[in-house]
């Protein structure tokens, strides 16, 4: 039976739903997942989901396919994610017995002492604050480790060679190059997002720090422990996906770097100066004298972008967001792109003004 799995989404959703499937299957995905998914045994080819080539094909594809799977809806409606089993649920809609955590044909190779940090997600609602990485990153280096911080150029993280700490978009950029760089790391921390599920389908042991999501994103991944403060505030995640939830982000203040040692078992350092040698790509903001940097925008920076981008500063301190043609305002000091372009695209047309943290 040929399959075909559609899924404009995160590395997550597609490594999920090649994984709940358990046929052969090709896939239609993000430019940017397929070589990395295409190292998943299952899958047969992988398409650019936004090729002109596979768009004029797409009417067609049920009659070169047994069955076109469309990821729409699978693991959230507009405004939460489904507080399930990703795997489960994912099974269920492809009406599977059983779900299977996918592999990846990558060798796992862990050498004592690295640690990957990934400390972005699509959902901002994750994020925990960027002193908890900086503290985290300079206790771990005392400690005699290596520290990687995976992801894009946009995602927050460092690099400090005099102190063994790297930010691997300086140099590998791609997927797949980070996910075989990863294979290599003998321990994860991290927030939910697509390195997660990578760490957890090569198996290798970790933490993640959770805040937005709940335990359920973990049941696939018995060698990755959960850091949370749940129990001890009283407090649910909301797996709300309107940025910004007030109750996530009260979690995600409540973690702090002494936690996380504690959990892991290293000593945590309370002095450190921070020295960053990133490379760093500027962001174009429009010419409006009015318009000042304001401190929180430190750091504010994007890497490529298909669309005219422009970002005007405003006197409320919004950030009024230009996306081709959407527009959106956009307050918060999560401003990663593209990742934060993700967020206003999401809510494109919607005037809205989100609190300041």
């Amino acid at each position: 039976m040929k399959k075909i799995i559609i899924c404009d989404g995160g590395l997550g959703d597609s490594l999920i739903l090649v994984g709940a499937c358990r046929d052969r299957v090709d896939i239609a995905i993000r430019k940017a997942q397929i070589p990395l998914v295409s190292k998943l045994f299952n899958v047969d080819n992988a398409f650019d989901v936004h090729d002109p080539t596979f768009k004029a094909r797409k009417d067609k594809l049920s009659e070169e396919y047994d069955e076109v799977i469309q990821s729409d809806m699978f693991m959230a409606n507009f405004e939460q994610l489904y507080p399930l089993n990703y795997y489960k649920l994912a099974a269920k809609r492809l009406k599977q017995l059983e779900p299977a955590v996918p592999k990846l044909n990558i060798p796992l190779d862990p050498i004592q002492g690295t640690v990957a940090f990934h400390t972005t997600a699509t959902n901002p609602n994750r994020h925990v604050d960027k002193s908890v990485w900086d503290q985290l990153a300079y206790s771990f280096s005392k400690a005699g480790w290596v520290v990687y911080f995976m992801g894009t150029s946009s995602d927050y993280g460092f690099a400090d060679p005099k102190r063994r700490i790297y930010k691997v978009s300086d140099f590998e950029e791609s997927l797949l190059g980070q996910a075989e760089l990863l294979a290599t790391c003998s321990l994860f921390v991290g927030v939910d997002s697509g390195f997660l599920h990578i760490s957890g389908i090569l198996g290798i042991n970790g933490y993640c720090l959770l805040t937005n999501t709940g335990y359920n994103v973990l049941e696939n991944y018995s060698q990755i422990k959960s850091i949370d403060n749940f129990d001890k505030l009283g407090l649910q995640p909301t797996h709300s996906l309107q940025p910004y939830c007030e109750t996530s982000k009260f979690l995600a203040d409540s973690i702090t770097a002494e936690q996380v040692c504690k959990e892991i078992g290293i000593p945590c350092s309370s002095t450190y100066n921070k020295v960053d040698v990133s490379k760093k790509t500027t962001v174009r903001i429009t010419d409006d004298p009015s318009n000042l940097l304001r401190p929180y925008l430190d750091g504010f920076r994007i890497v490529e972008c298909d669309e005219d981008i422009h970002l005007t500063l405003r006197k409320d301190g919004s950030v009024l967001i230009e996306i081709g043609e959407h527009t959106d305002l956009f307050i918060s000091h999560y401003l990663n792109l593209p990742r934060g372009i993700r967020n206003a695209v999401f809510a494109a047309g919607k005037e809205r003004t989100h609190g300041l943290y």
